[in-house]
């Protein structure tokens, strides 16, 4: 029935997180907070804030690209 309706079935590889978008996510994040080197309780919730922002809609964009999602 998948293959009358003109799709077909991809099979994909066990969890990598090669292939995860979100993964590549918390790495952008987790390095910008790495780099800031907060000291104290309210300059690491500022910098998670602000790590958070950097995440950009062409960063999703890419990230989900990269991984082979297809966007119609």
């Amino acid at each position: 029935m998948i293959e009358q309706a003109g799709a077909e079935v991809r099979f994909i590889p066990a969890y990598s997180t090669d292939l995860s978008p979100i993964a590549m996510m918390w790495s952008k994040v987790k390095g910008l907070i790495i780099k800031a080197q907060a000291c104290n309780h309210p300059e690491l919730l500022a910098t998670i804030a602000s790590a958070l922002n950097a995440v950009t809609p062409n960063d999703a964009f890419g990230w989900f690209t990269y991984c082979g999602y297809c966007f119609i």
